[in-house]
């Protein structure tokens, strides 16, 4: 099963990157909230937001393109076939890119105004800059990833992006610009992302096919070309911009920016701090999924449904067992799990639990994206991102002014489950399979003995321990899939 040693072995590099990438956020997240407060988190989160949300238009799903069409390229046109690919895609988005930031800064007053937050039209128009400086490295680490080129992408993005951002930020607390902290953070590291980025082309590939013309003419005999044809850009954007509402929904910026035009700053801040907490399991789905992806595309091609379909139970086994413990404690301690971000966010306990639902039964279908999107059905996709931010906008608007917080949690739960199990439908329909079987109730009475026996422990804390080391212990003595024992040996043996 050599393609199951190549989705261990970079699945576990790859959690090996997020578990930092992702410890390091919360620290991040962790000063952010003592050293400056609800109300900064919540106007940073209001600006970032938009500035995010062009962002992906300036993108326009061609990241993803990447994915897709980055093995295909180098298997149809050999070695480096593929580099005409990162050519456009950066081209492409930089002009975009820096366009947007424009029309932001410009708008800027006139947009705050519209959100009740005109005295923050600065903000958005320093956040402006966040834009193009944001916009480099997310398609340079895409590009890795088609390539393989993991070890790079996990030790830039996934280690020393959160060390600079963690930096950068006790730096301009220290020098106390408390209102510039934030977006200036942003922008510093996107700024020493793009010189990273460029020093990592030019090592792995050279910096001179970047100005190559996208019109050159044709190549030697054997040698790639140094372009994309009218043909390959047409595939490129049918297959790409369906992603585009998929990343506009990303994450949380719809919500926030919904509940920003109705609530308070300190209310969003409450809440953004809630979200990100409740996603704190992403680390394992993001580097489970992170080799599965490109992987899927390779198996589909050549029409191996039979180990795709081994590959996607084992996936979700594990990304379900090891997610299972954290949602848990979320639902059961939200306001232990709150506190460690100081009292003043306590109000989002609640809010917290509600969530923590919704994103449980994202985990246990998560594989299901990959499944529709990496087997080239992306107008599936795009079908399923406008339908969840029609959930988004509807729920939003009528909860959101009544409930607050709560009704923001509430909305995030339904779509998250409703469009989840369209796609678990969807991708049964493709592969013929589910990802599911009877094992996966061993990890739920895991769970259920380990939260039972932990029940009665006064104090939350250690009732969070306790239900931790017994969870650990009962899955181990109910045992594994054999499958799944195989997946983690050939992970921790991989070599080269």
């Amino acid at each position: 099963m050599n393609q199951l040693k190549l989705v261990a072995k970079g699945g576990l590099l790859s959690l090996t990157g997020d578990a930092v990438n992702y410890s390091l956020g919360y620290v991040f997240l962790l000063i952010a909230t003592h050293f400056l407060g609800p109300a900064y988190l919540g106007i940073y989160y209001f600006a970032i937001s938009i500035a995010g949300l062009l962002g992906e238009f300036a993108e326009c799903g061609i990241g993803q393109g990447l994915m897709y069409f980055g093995p295909k390229f180098e298997v149809e046109k050999g070695p480096d076939g593929s580099l005409p690919l990162l050519n456009f895609a950066l081209w492409f988005t930089m002009r975009n890119a820096l366009f947007l930031a424009g029309l932001l800064f410009i708008c800027a007053h006139p947009l705050a105004a519209f959100f009740g937050k005109a005295d923050y039209a600065w903000l958005l128009q320093l956040a402006a800059l966040c834009i193009p400086c944001g916009a480099f490295w997310p398609i340079l680490y895409k590009y890795c990833v088609a390539r393989f080129k993991i070890v790079e992408g996990i030790l830039y993005g996934d280690i020393l992006r959160p060390i600079l951002r963690v930096g950068i930020l006790l730096l301009l607390i220290f020098l106390g610009i408390k209102s510039l902290t934030l977006i200036g953070c942003e922008i510093l590291v996107g700024a020493l992302l793009i010189i990273i980025g460029l020093y990592l082309i030019n090592k792995n590939w050279g910096l001179s096919f970047l100005t190559k013309k996208q019109t050159s003419p044709s190549p030697a005999p054997n040698q790639p070309a140094a372009h994309l044809d009218k043909k390959e850009k047409r595939a490129l954007f049918v297959y790409s911009v369906p992603f585009l509402p998929l990343n506009l929904t990303r994450g949380d910026r719809v919500i926030l920016l919904i509940t920003a035009y109705f609530l308070l700053p300190a209310q969003i801040g409450i809440l953004g701090v809630a979200l990100k907490i409740a996603a704190l399991s992403q680390v394992i789905l993001t580097g489970l999924n992170f080799v599965f992806r490109p992987l899927v595309a390779k198996l589909y091609a050549a029409n191996n449904l039979g180990e795709l379909a081994s590959i996607y139970k084992s996936i979700t086994r594990w990304i379900f067992l090891l997610t299972l413990p954290l949602s848990y404690i979320m639902i059961f301690y939200p306001a232990a799990v709150l506190s460690i971000f100081g009292e003043k966010f306590s109000g989002g306990a609640l809010a917290l639990t509600i969530v923590a639902v919704g994103y449980l039964f994202e985990y246990g279908t998560s594989a299901t994206q990959v499944i529709i999107n990496m087997t080239g059905k992306s107008w599936l996709s795009l079908f399923n991102q406008l339908c969840y931010f029609l959930l988004i906008a509807i729920l939003g608007v009528g909860l959101i002014p009544t409930y607050g917080t709560t009704g923001a949690a509430a909305t995030i739960a339904a779509a998250i489950i409703l469009i989840n199990l369209l796609r678990l439908a969807q991708a049964y329909r493709i592969i013929q399979c589910t990802p599911y079987s009877f094992y996966l109730l061993k990890p739920i009475l895991a769970a259920t003995l380990a939260g039972l026996l932990c029940h009665f422990i006064g104090s939350a804390w250690p009732a969070i321990i306790g239900f931790g080391i017994t969870y650990i212990a009962v899955v181990l003595l109910l045992g594994l899939h054999p499958e799944d024992w195989d997946l983690l040996k050939k992970g921790l043996l991989a070599r080269g």
